[in-house]
């Protein structure tokens, strides 16, 4: 795959976010919720925990890189780790989180994981390498390959779109047991968050429109008896790494027994949100490489989930809205929801490929 002349001076902060709230950078010790960053941003002390939990790194007795790749603030911060063994160079992406759900997120990790090695079709992420319990911290390989952001505009980014799919039919295809997540109320309360109650207050002139939709989707109890799987929760290009034939899905806080739609339409909108109407192409190649492995015939609770992922945009125009325009923004996305659940048409109607448009043609 040719390598994009950006993503030449970038790869190495693409084998995972760049540090997305700089003022963490400035002062990253002063995170109560995380106690033990200053210890993980320590070379002497990050050496010696990585001798304890990674044996098989031989590393050569230097002390480690250290990049902060990101840092939300009382809830989690991502640090890269780049140390010299007796086989070259090797590079450790350590995720710190709060509490003790780093634990849940690794014993996660570790299953998918297990079940990725013996699946036909391969799904491809990170291996887990490790849970360092005294930090709350999940250690993991990092990445190969480019960041799918990256390639946005580049001449490979059809590749990147299609092996995307075919990675997500195949953890679709898994039998992982996972916690579950099949009503919209409990997605709602995760991804909207703090609560659409704030969206309202700070758009009079569409709280009407808003309660009507949260209502229309508290009330949807269709989810239930839906056909579940496991999602990713959160697939967005930034964790999309393409390398050679495959990519490798990263960050998988979100990952749950849930509806392939949610994964399906998440990602779908991402494109249409980067590409505008010059997503159809790439909508219409996502679908049917994603057919070829797992029938769209199946899926379930497009209508819905499409909606819900609006109000999510919606959300984050909200906390954003020290922008200009975020109150446009807000209700495009609004609209595009109320659009979405207006929508009556069902994939098994005709081939799936041929419907893409008319289930995604709505613009926000």
């Amino acid at each position: 795959m040719p390598t994009p002349r950006r993503a030449v001076s970038t790869q190495r902060q693409s084998m995972n976010d760049r540090c997305e709230n700089l003022s963490a950078v400035a002062a990253p010790l002063a995170d109560r919720k995380l106690p033990s960053l200053a210890a993980a941003l320590h070379a002497a002390t990050v050496r010696d925990r990585l001798v304890e939990h990674l044996p098989e790194s031989e590393l050569d007795g230097g002390a480690p890189g250290i990049e902060l790749l990101k840092h939300t603030p009382g809830k989690r911060c991502v640090i890269a780790y780049d140390f010299a063994t007796r086989h070259g160079r090797r590079r450790v992406i350590g995720k710190l989180y709060r509490r003790e759900r780093g634990q849940a997120i690794f014993a996660n990790m570790r299953k998918l994981w297990q079940a990725a090695q013996c699946a036909t079709p391969r799904f491809h992420l990170p291996r887990p390498l490790a849970y360092v319990a005294e930090w709350g911290m999940v250690l993991q390989e990092a990445a190969p390959g480019i960041r799918a952001d990256y390639l946005l505009h580049h001449g490979t980014f059809a590749q990147t779109v299609a092996a995307t799919a075919r990675n997500l039919a195949a953890l679709h295809r898994l039998d992982l047991d996972l916690e579950s997540r099949n009503t919209l109320a409990l997605h709602l309360q995760k991804y909207c968050h703090p609560g659409l109650e704030h969206l309202m207050a700070d758009l009079p002139e569409a709280r009407r429109r808003l309660a009507a939709l949260a209502a229309q989707l508290l009330s949807d109890g269709s989810l239930a008896a839906m056909k579940r799987c496991p999602v990713h929760g959160d697939l967005g290009l930034t964790q999309i790494f393409h390398a050679e034939d495959h990519v490798s899905f990263i960050d998988f806080d979100g990952l749950c027994r849930s509806h392939a739609a949610l994964d399906l339409c998440n990602f779908i909108i991402v494109l249409k949100t980067h590409l505008g109407r010059a997503s159809d192409r790439m909508i219409a190649l996502f679908l049917e490489q994603y057919d070829r492995l797992r029938p769209l015939g199946e899926i379930e609770g497009v209508r819905q989930y499409q909606a819900l992922i609006y109000l999510r945009r919606a959300m984050i125009a909200w906390r954003h809205r020290l922008d200009r325009d975020w109150r446009a923004q807000a209700l495009a996305c609004l609209t595009a929801a109320e659009h979405a659940l207006d929508q009556r048409r069902s994939f098994s109607d005709r081939h799936p490929a041929k419907v893409s448009f008319h289930l995604f043609g709505e613009r926000a």
